[in-house]
């Protein structure tokens, strides 16, 4: 894949990274290393900024070492909410056009990926995109969603969402319930899109990408997360 840096964007992108502190779970630490690897492991492409959110108190010392490399702005949340009000904090704090949202076990998965997140916002402009979709179990209310693991839009239309997430609970309605962020986006007129390194498909074609989320060999997926890695459960 070629992959060269474009030196004047034409967007300014943040990327979002939920960073627990270890008191919240002795694993987040580790997370944290490999989501920063990867990044440097992986020439992104296209510049941009990345805010490191630390859930459940200040950033050690330890984690500051590990995201030294990327001069990272770094917001305080009280980890209410979890990831998703980590990410409401930060879609309200910090301006930009375009937000990444990352959890905790986030990952990228090959060169050139911020660049591939810019080409599809500037193709298809105000809209939610993704890396990993799933397309829904009624039998467990689970309802067809982009993951939250792994998604971007502009943070004005995040903030759109009417419900505030201060609860662990309210997770889960926002991002697999009947009324969560992609349907909401979706019945608001806007175009939900799963984003590989080919190209991108909406949401009448969840069904049939090629390699996505729990499909083949998931290489079409530009991030990935603990979920992703086999051994896993199938999700349709």
């Amino acid at each position: 894949m070629n992959c060269f840096l474009i030196q004047e964007p034409k967007v300014n992108i943040a990327v979002v990274y939920c960073c627990p502190v270890e008191s919240v779970g002795p694993q987040y630490p580790g997370y944290a290393s490999e989501f920063a690897a990867s990044m440097a492991e992986h020439e992104p492409g296209y510049p941009y900024q990345l805010v490191v959110v630390s859930n459940g108190g200040p950033p050690s010392e330890a984690i500051k070492t590990v995201f030294e490399p990327f001069n990272p702005l770094y917001l305080i949340h009280d980890n209410r909410g979890y990831d998703l009000g980590a990410y409401q904090l930060a879609a309200q704090q910090v301006p930009c056009d375009l937000m990444v949202f990352c959890g905790s076990s986030a990952y990228v998965r090959g060169p050139g990926w911020m660049r591939r997140i810019a080409e599809s916002f500037l193709k298809h402009g105000y809209a939610l995109y993704g890396t990993m979709v799933n397309t829904g179990d009624p039998a467990t209310d689970v309802h067809p969603h982009i993951r939250t693991t792994c998604f971007w839009c502009p943070p004005e239309l995040f903030n759109l969402y009417p419900v505030k997430v201060l609860t662990p609970y309210q997770r889960y309605p926002f991002e697999h319930g009947y009324d969560n962020l992609t349907m909401y986006l979706q019945k608001l007129g806007l175009a939900t899109l799963m984003v590989a390194w080919d190209r991108e498909y909406d949401f009448p074609e969840w069904r049939s990408i090629p390699n996505g989320f729990h499909a083949g060999d998931q290489s079409g997926l530009i991030f990935g997360d603990r979920i992703s890695r086999p051994p896993y459960w199938h999700t349709k």
